[in-house]
């Protein structure tokens, strides 16, 4: 017959506290920073990208105008850097969504509020309500402002479809005053 042992609660506590508890705080620690550095990692290879990507068509415009295969050649070799570079950003926002994800869980676990993780509009379905509000947030910022309206519009819309997803779903039969907005806004 096995015998169960039972662990008393002062080692219970001990270990909670002298091993549990700083594993938990450098875990933390360790995705916090881990996370900060991707995330800088993608800004900084998205924006070396763009910056190839211009370089790259000045010199195919110039390979082109002066008819020099060596420009070409450069122009090529600059291009495909930039989308080795592209690709590298798109890993590492990919890295600190993941990171994001694990720092939360740790959180979690000692009842502290997660930490928010947002979409990115590479990450969201085109034309998904998502997809569309990642881009009102994005141009309905105070430093875009002519394109408010068109924030408003699109809430409208989304508003809309949900409304048509649902009746759609559940079968529902909209009313005379819902069918007269449907087709007013549409």
């Amino acid at each position: 017959m096995e015998e169960k042992r039972k662990i008393g609660t002062i080692l219970k506590e001990q270990i909670f506290k002298d091993l549990i508890e700083p594993s938990y705080y450098s875990d933390i620690n360790e995705t916090l920073k881990g996370r900060k550095c991707w995330r800088r990692a993608g800004h900084l290879f998205e924006s070396l990208s763009k910056i190839l990507l211009a370089v790259s068509s000045v010199l195919s415009f110039s390979a082109g105008v002066y008819d020099d295969k060596i420009l070409s050649f450069i122009a090529g070799t600059i291009s495909t850097v930039s989308l080795a570079t592209f690709q590298f950003s798109l890993y590492s926002m990919k890295m600190h969504k993941r990171n994001s994800f694990e720092l939360n869980q740790l959180l979690e676990q000692i009842d502290i509020e997660p930490l928010p993780v947002f979409a990115t509009l590479q990450e969201v379905k085109p034309n998904t309500i998502e997809h569309y509000e990642i881009m009102t947030s994005e141009m309905a910022s105070p430093s875009n402002p002519p394109f408010e309206g068109l924030a408003s519009s699109l809430q409208k819309v989304e508003q809309i479809i949900t409304y048509a997803d649902k009746i759609d779903k559940e079968g529902l039969v909209p009313s005379k005053e819902e069918k007269d907005y449907l087709e007013k806004t549409s």
